[in-house]
């Protein structure tokens, strides 16, 4: 998540192309400085980061939205589902597998809500959008509630240090994101 958010602020500080361009390069500098091994291991663990190959779909839709509509309503569709997905799955790549998770995708999903508000065109968009974002929210808000007692602060307790530092970051990039569209 910490990617693709710090893409957004950047995209909404510099321009979509710019944004995601620094977003990507400063994604494949973090895999490429976490991969070890051979060069074939490092090629293999950078390709298959899940930040990366998140980042690259959210890149290709925003782009792709963008030629048609603003890419924000596509970053704040982006932001909702992942936390929606990241809540009800229990299992897979893209379930939330401890609380950081959770946490992190809820304060995307609000950033999300609060672009919504204020750059959505709710003159031309139903109402019914709005209430069906916040509902998919709420839900997903109740579903993480019920699964925090069995989930571990953190996923792997190696990477402590890491994952908090990296949530942290990406909690302060979605106070970026909601103070940014209120104010």
């Amino acid at each position: 998540m910490c990617a693709v958010v710090f893409a957004i602020v950047a995209s909404m500080a510099l321009g979509l192309v710019e944004g995601i361009t620094l977003g990507l390069a400063a994604a494949m500098v973090t895999a490429i400085a976490r991969s070890r091994g051979t060069l074939s291991d490092r090629v293999r663990q950078v390709l298959g980061a899940g930040y990366l190959q998140a980042l690259a779909g959210f890149a290709v839709g925003a782009l792709v939205w963008d030629q048609f509509d603003d890419w924000k309503a596509f970053a704040v569709g982006w932001l909702i589902v992942a936390f929606v997905v990241g809540a009800w799955m229990t299992g897979g790549p893209i379930a939330s597998r401890d609380r950081w998770a959770l946490i992190v995708g809820f304060a995307a999903a609000v950033a999300g809500l609060a672009m919504a508000s204020l750059t959505v065109s709710w003159v031309s968009t139903p109402v019914a959008f709005w209430f069906t974002a916040v509902a998919l929210v709420s839900a997903s808000v109740v579903r993480a509630a019920l699964r925090w007692p069995d989930l571990p602060w953190f996923e792997r307790p190696t990477q402590t240090n890491q994952r908090a530092v990296g949530a942290l970051t990406t909690l302060m990039m979605c106070t970026l994101i909601t103070g940014a569209t209120i104010v």
